[in-house]
């Protein structure tokens, strides 16, 4: 929802400047935040296309993302034994 008001339905290109490395604090804070949510959403739609990727990219940039944040999320839960091999299975 947010993503529609901040382009006001296509009426601006860019609404904020995003650098590459403002992508580390944002992928902490993310990261940080699915913990504790459990799913973030479209939260970094509007970071992604302010930095100039296309919807195509942005999916495909999404979908690796998410998966190695997830890969990531289990690994750690592993470390800890908050869940055991069995129950991944």
């Amino acid at each position: 929802m947010s993503t529609v008001f901040q382009y006001r339905l296509g009426k601006t290109k860019y609404s904020f400047p995003m650098r590459l490395p403002y992508f580390f604090i944002l992928g902490l804070v993310t990261a940080f935040l699915s913990e504790i949510i459990g799913a973030i959403g479209p939260v970094k739609n509007p970071f992604f296309l302010n930095y100039g990727i296309d919807k195509e990219n942005l999916l495909a940039t999404k979908a690796l993302n998410t998966l190695v944040l997830q890969g990531t999320k289990i690994l750690t839960y592993l470390s800890f034994e908050v869940i055991t091999k069995e129950l991944l299975t």
